[in-house]
């Protein structure tokens, strides 16, 4: 029972790390990169890792675990208006919001239009990863085929 718990956190954990932070700081870094041509500096790095600590805590481990169809009381057939919500909700907005913010503390320059835009047009494609295609692994079944097929031979 308690390395069940285990396991499930590490994977838990493993999305969190690899979806929440580090697509994170990629998507960040990409918004400055095009719209300001700022260097990386490890002071940006570590700015960029405050603002996405929250954000990617939020996604991992609060709103990828909410089932929206039992919460509205809704049939199964609406499930993909539920990843469909989920993408566009949490995946766009706070992908936008999170880029944003992350701009504007670790390089100090002005919100303008432009800078909604990019963050807009970076913000997509991250969020078509993380909840289409990232969400929807099941790491724990994966991993756990590999070890059965990587298992050495018994000997008699």
């Amino acid at each position: 029972m308690f390395k069940k718990i285990i396991n499930k956190r590490s994977f838990v954990f493993l999305e969190f790390l690899v979806g929440g932070i580090i697509f994170g700081i990629l998507e960040d870094i990409i918004l400055i990169k095009i719209v300001s041509n700022q260097s990386i500096t490890p002071n940006i790095l570590l700015i960029i890792f405050s603002v996405i600590l929250p954000f990617a805590f939020l996604g991992e481990y609060i709103i990828d675990k909410i089932d929206f169809l039992k919460i509205f009381k809704l049939n199964k057939k609406y499930r993909k208006i539920e990843i469909f919500l989920e993408f566009l909700i949490f995946g766009i907005i706070l992908g936008i919001i999170e880029d944003i913010v992350a701009f504007y503390f670790s390089i100090q320059d002005p919100i303008t239009l432009e800078v909604f835009l990019t963050a807009t047009l970076v913000a997509i494609p991250f969020a078509i990863v993380g909840e289409f295609l990232f969400d929807r692994i099941n790491f724990k079944k994966s991993l756990e085929k590999r070890k059965i097929e990587f298992k050495k031979p018994e000997h008699p």
